[in-house]
């Protein structure tokens, strides 16, 4: 959710003032992002804001302020993608005929890229979003070992080293299913964006 809240916003802005000092900005803000691993972010994150600072809880479930630094640590990355897929679809469709159109007939940018181009724009970010969704389902083992979350990642591991291959198996197969439900997810939103795609 915070990657979707961040991320699109993020790469719709950059589009809309391409080449400008925002664009530029945002554009160095993704590579940083992408070149900084999780489990590092994590690790700086504990280091100042609970050990020299004392604002957050450095480990386990105590309050909802515990959710905030794992949180920053897994959509860091994953906010960087999006918005950088984000950027680059909203910026084809913005060179495309129709909007062209559009701006003949008077219409105002942000009404042409809210009601015409996030249409189009977001069925490549969907795709995005569903595969890094399904990615977190047993990508975040690192992180949840950083701060000491009882997840399902680090109780496959825990099961690895104990040669529980019951246990190995079905956490397999939860991952699967779960994959599977954000892959029909994603292709019923396919759907609700682009009507065009039930008759294909």
């Amino acid at each position: 959710m915070v990657t979707v809240a961040i991320g699109i916003p993020a790469g719709v802005l950059a589009a809309m003032h391409q080449r400008s000092w925002i664009d530029h900005s945002l554009s160095l803000l993704v590579v940083g992002l992408l070149s900084i691993p999780n489990f590092w972010l994590g690790m700086m994150l504990v280091i100042l804001l609970s050990v020299e600072w004392r604002l957050l809880p450095s480990f386990g479930f105590t309050s909802w302020a515990s959710l905030v630094m794992p949180t920053i640590a897994l959509s860091a990355r994953l906010i960087a993608l999006v918005a950088r897929m984000t950027r680059g679809v909203v910026i084809e469709e913005l060179g495309k005929d129709y909007v062209r159109t559009a701006r003949a007939k008077g219409v105002g940018e942000g009404s042409i890229v809210r009601h015409h181009v996030m249409r189009n724009a977001m069925i490549p970010t969907l795709t995005i979003i569903g595969l890094e969704t399904g990615y977190l389902l047993g990508g975040s083992v690192v992180v949840e070992r950083i701060f000491a979350w009882p997840g399902i990642g680090d109780l496959m591991v825990n099961a690895i080293g104990a040669r529980d291959f019951t246990l190995v198996q079905g956490i397999t197969v939860i991952f699967v299913i779960g994959f599977l439900l954000i892959s029909l997810i994603v292709e019923l939103l396919y759907l609700a964006l682009n009507p065009r795609l039930r008759h294909g």
